[in-house]
Formats: C-alpha cells, structure tokens, sequence
C-alpha cells in the first residue's frame, strides 16, 4: 500500500511541475504570436523593398517555423503513471524550447529584412550613375 502511495504523490507532484510549465509555455507562446504578428506585417511591407529578397524568403520560412511551433499542445489528460507524467513534462520543456527557438528565429529573420529595406532605401537616395558629372583632367590645365 506504501509503493501505491509514495507512486501517487510523485505522481501528484509531477502533475504540478507540469502545471506549471504548460501554464509558461502558454505565456511563451502569445508572446511568440505578438511577435509573429510583427514579422508578418513587416514581411508583407518589404515586398519589392528590399536590397536583398532572399532575406524576405528567410523571414517567410521562420513564419512557417513560428506557426508549426505555436500549435503545438500538451495533452491535458492527467497521468496514471510516473513514467507518463515524466514524459508530459519533458514534452511540455521541449515545447517552451522549440518556442523560445521559434521567437529567436522570427526576430533575426525580421531584423535582417529590416536591415534589408535600410539597404534598399539608401540605394534608392543615391543618384543614378548617369546623372553625374564626370570630373576629367585636360592636358595642359
């Protein structure tokens, strides 16, 4: 009867750590989707106002990354076994890690397509090559 108890209360106490990692991984989770928010109107701002476009195709697969994270759920029936709640909350741990990766991701993606649109923009304020005056030297001036 003592092993059915003592198996219960870890039971118990890692139904708690699970609690309170699914309840983290839910806050990482709506800051990841304010930042996903932010990427995608900076994405869909840039479009044909960038010096480089592949940045914009590396911010477009770290949206995709950012989603698949974002959807990704710890089963809410309880556990019936130490080794089914060891696993829950390793898998909620892997979650909150995948998501802080995803963030991480996005806001890099992001600040390279803003870097990006700077290039770009300073470009666009040069004056083109054909309209600048040619300094020459004359023989004998």
């Amino acid at each position: 009867m003592s092993a059915r108890a003592e198996e219960t209360s870890r039971i118990l106490t890692l139904t708690s750590k699970i609690d309170t990692q699914v309840s983290t991984t839910v806050a990482r989770s709506h800051d990841l989707a304010a930042v996903m928010d932010m990427a995608e109107r900076v994405y869909e701002g840039s479009d044909g106002r960038v010096a480089d476009p592949a940045t914009r195709d590396v911010l477009a697969e770290a949206l995709v990354d950012a989603r698949a994270a974002v959807e990704q759920r710890v089963t809410d029936t309880p556990p019936s076994s130490v080794t089914q709640a060891s696993t829950l909350l390793a898998q909620a741990t892997h979650i909150e890690n995948s998501l802080d990766w995803a963030t991480e991701d996005l806001r890099a993606a992001v600040d390279m397509v803003q870097q990006s649109q700077g290039a770009q923009r300073a470009l666009d304020s040069r004056e083109p090559v054909g309209n600048r005056t040619i300094l020459t030297s004359r023989e004998g001036s």
